[in-house]
């Protein structure tokens, strides 16, 4: 037997947000199939400890279900009330070079030249990454540079 009204879900925040979340905040839920529908819900508790191997904290969301609208078990996608660094930068990965002494992005600076520059990742995406630190808003990157060279030649 299981208790669905309300809900509970269980999701990993990554150790650099989990300081952001706090007991009674409200969250949005989704769920992929059913585009344009948002449930409430609210944090009921957190572990207030960072699991060592994930880097991530676990917090349980509580949701009102009382249509059963929601089933145990389903994979949903979840909003939480957190603040992104307004000083780090999004970009794709398709722009990072992985060398032995760091990973690198390909920029052309004012001159039309290209030359590579270290970057200092943090949250992987997916398909995009946080960059922390080694490019500003304004640089022009190279989406898919050529990484047949230890220097760049263009």
């Amino acid at each position: 037997m299981a208790q669905v009204d309300p809900l509970r879900l269980y999701v990993y925040v990554p150790q650099v947000y989990a300081h952001q979340i706090k007991i009674g905040d409200a969250v949005t839920v989704a769920l992929a199939e059913r585009a344009g529908e948002q449930y409430r819900g609210t944090v009921a508790r957190t572990a207030r400890a960072i699991d060592s191997a994930t880097r991530t904290m676990q917090v349980e969301i509580r949701v009102p279900n009382p249509s059963n609208a929601l089933i145990t078990g389903s994979y949903v996608q979840v909003t939480l009330p957190i603040n992104a660094d307004a000083q780090s930068l999004v970009v794709p990965t398709n722009v990072l070079l992985f060398r032995p002494d760091g990973t690198r992005v390909a920029l052309v600076d004012g001159g039309g030249k290209v030359h590579l520059t270290t970057v200092k990742l943090g949250t992987d995406f997916g398909t995009s990454v946080e960059v922390l630190s080694g490019l500003n808003a304004g640089d022009r990157i190279i989406l898919n540079p050529a990484d047949s060279s230890p220097t760049v030649t263009w």
